[in-house]
């Protein structure tokens, strides 16, 4: 494989788009990569755009190439598609989910930036988490085997994390973009929702969509099925945990501050 980076530094998913765009060329042309000229390469990418290839994906096979070859082939501009989820689609997806619930519900709640999110983040001040996310995330942490504990915090049952057997510093979900959007799309299928241009952008967007409409994330998860800690059946005196202090407080995700 002959490119720009030396091979052994290219993750396995990189080599195999390499390998993906190398075949498609020389299944097309009957020639080594190696040997492309502009014309050959104008004549693959007429041919890709032909079986239907989306514009995204020709972008990337001609920068693999292009990174092969060496020849100053000018990238097409980058399409952006902009796609939206209704309520109904946001609860089929999350019916089917299954495992991939925890982090799936979360996105739509606190939106993509939630796979940058350390354990530790959960109570620190300077994280606002949604009381909505913050149960979601206990009840993936009790599937995990993690130990929690129960307790009243400002009218919700909730359970403390405890950080036995695992590092706090560690992200909650250790999964790259690419994996997430491969994901995405078995889930997006196994709901009967279109997988067209479904990735961590639709995503974003259908939490963007969520907050403008409900004004505040605990509402939004509310709306789409996430129910947040139960009121307990009698009102106990506030006694709050300072260690809990970001959770559930500030209005970072309200409509007022997005």
């Amino acid at each position: 494989m002959n490119t720009r980076k030396d091979p052994d530094q290219l993750s396995k998913r990189t080599k195999q788009q390499y390998a993906c765009a190398r075949k498609s060329f020389e299944d097309v042309l009957h020639k080594k990569v190696e040997k492309a000229t502009q014309h050959d390469v104008e004549i693959w990418l007429h041919a890709l755009r032909m079986r239907g290839c989306k514009g995204n994906t020709c972008r990337a096979y001609l920068a693999i190439i292009r990174n092969i070859t060496g020849l100053a082939q000018t990238l097409p501009p980058k399409e952006h598609v902009k796609r939206n989820l209704s309520d109904t689609d946001i609860k089929q997806m999350l019916a089917v989910a299954k495992k991939n619930y925890s982090w799936l519900a979360s996105m739509f709640i606190a939106g993509p930036d939630v796979f940058n999110w350390q354990w530790s983040w959960l109570y620190d001040a300077k994280h606002y988490t949604p009381i909505s996310m913050y149960t979601v995330v206990v009840a993936e942490a009790q599937s995990r085997g993690y130990e929690t504990f129960p307790f009243q915090y400002y009218g919700h049952l909730v359970h403390w994390i405890v950080p036995n057997g695992f590092n706090p510093l560690d992200r909650i979900w250790n999964l790259a973009p690419h994996e997430v959007n491969r994901r995405l799309k078995g889930i997006a299928k196994a709901a009967g929702v279109s997988a067209e241009n479904m990735n961590m952008t639709t995503i974003r967007y259908a939490h963007e969509r969520l907050l403008a409409r409900y004004g505040h994330a605990d509402k939004a998860a509310k709306a789409i099925g996430i129910e947040p800690a139960k009121e307990p059946q009698t009102q106990l005196t506030r006694k709050v945990d300072p260690r809990l202090h970001g959770v559930g407080r500030r209005s970072n995700f309200s409509i007022n501050s997005a």
